[in-house]
């Protein structure tokens, strides 16, 4: 993709993700004070059109417009980072294959496990993490795979990179916000137990999302090759 295109994209995209922010959020299940906005399901989109860094770039752009212009809570603002990784995470997943790649991809995936483990030990509510543990493996040890089938842009292959793109990233989103929430406000693990089904519960909009995402990836891509809009070369 051309420089000239990647950033008039970024821009477009940027403030793309401010207008979606007025989709009203969902509540988030023990924490009254926060919503999780629709946006979200966004990210990985971002991150699959504009590359690892510039779509974590183009959220990152789309949070401050939105702070400028519907004014800055706190809320918001320390949970911006997981919407970010998720760009990121879907990035890297269809970059072509390199060493770097998938040292980043471990890197970010150890982290957020090491943060959770350390906080949760091997306790109940540390097992919230053990679906994110597995698709996290699965998309690096199919992260060859993965960056050639996207290309396909039709077909079973297709559809399945674009499903584990989405659900890595998604994920990635999930872990780093419940991270954020467990080493901000610090509640006792005690506590985290007596709401760890309800946590369970986050799982259905998790899904939601992820379908969301497929949904709008597996669809623009094609659609942008045959306008002769090559965004994976």
């Amino acid at each position: 993709m051309k420089t000239s295109l990647k950033v008039s994209l970024t821009a477009i995209f940027a403030a793309m993700y401010y207008i979606m922010t007025y989709i009203p959020g969902i509540p988030v299940i023990g924490l009254a004070q926060a919503k999780i906005k629709i946006v979200a399901a966004l990210s990985p989109f971002y991150g699959v059109i504009l590359g690892p860094f510039n779509g974590l770039i183009a959220v990152a752009m789309g949070q401050l417009l939105t702070y400028v212009f519907k004014g800055f809570k706190f809320m918001s603002i320390v949970f911006s980072p997981p919407s970010m990784l998720s760009a990121f995470t879907a990035g890297l997943l269809v970059h072509p294959t390199s060493a770097k790649k998938k040292s980043l991809l471990l890197g970010l995936y150890g982290s957020l496990f090491a943060l959770w483990i350390a906080y949760t030990s091997l306790s109940f509510v540390g097992l919230i993490a053990l679906p994110h543990l597995i698709i996290f493996m699965a998309s690096v040890a199919m992260s060859d795979k993965i960056s050639k089938w996207i290309r396909l842009l039709k077909g079973k292959r297709y559809l399945a990179s674009v499903i584990i793109v989405s659900s890595a990233a998604l994920l990635v989103d999930h872990l780093t916000g419940f991270n954020i929430y467990i080493w901000v406000f610090r509640p006792p693990v005690s506590a985290l137990e007596r709401a760890a089904l309800m946590a369970y519960v986050m799982y259905i909009e998790r899904a939601l999302f992820i379908a969301i995402s497929t949904i709008l990836i597996s669809l623009t891509l094609p659609a942008l090759k045959k306008m002769r809009i090559s965004l994976l070369d």
